[in-house]
């Protein structure tokens, strides 16, 4: 029973100090708060609030066509960092529903055809490598070759 009393008395008192200390300190801050939210409405005048929204709506299109945007360069930069220096491009054909490349390339041999294609499949931003074909011309190899290029290599980011 003693134990009961205590805890009651504890909870009145907290209760007490709740209801005529702090909400009284609650609304004078509110109010405060209120205060100068009035004042600086005064600060900013209609047509600069309308220019903000304005001008923070073309923010948010701006941003929903980048995060759409193709960026047609970033395949030229996947191709030139994953080539082999033995390995030149006569042609490359992009295909931008289905992110596919047909490549037709040069190289000095069957081996090195080889190299590309493996570092083409190691390469991060290509899904994967395909070798159509790869013919010997005089002192080449002439190869075709089909990649597919993950969704997040053509994205501007």
């Amino acid at each position: 029973m003693y134990i009961g009393a205590v805890a009651l008395g504890l909870v009145i008192i907290s209760y007490t100090g709740l209801k005529f200390g702090y909400m009284p300190y609650l609304e004078r801050s509110i109010e405060a708060l209120d205060t100068e939210l009035k004042s600086l409405e005064g600060q900013v005048t209609l047509d600069e609030q309308e220019e903000f929204l304005i001008f923070y709506s073309q923010l948010l299109n701006l941003e929903k066509l980048l995060k759409n945007h193709i960026r047609p360069s970033g395949i030229l930069e996947i191709i030139e960092a994953s080539t082999l220096p033995q390995v030149y491009y006569r042609s490359l054909d992009f295909t931008l529903e289905d992110r596919a490349i047909k490549l037709e390339g040069v190289a000095l041999d069957y081996n090195t055809v080889a190299q590309q294609l493996v570092l083409f499949n190691r390469t991060n931003e290509i899904a994967g490598a395909l070798l159509r074909d790869a013919n010997r011309e005089k002192e080449f190899v002439v190869f075709n070759m089909d990649l597919t290029l993950k969704p997040e290599a053509i994205i501007y980011q």
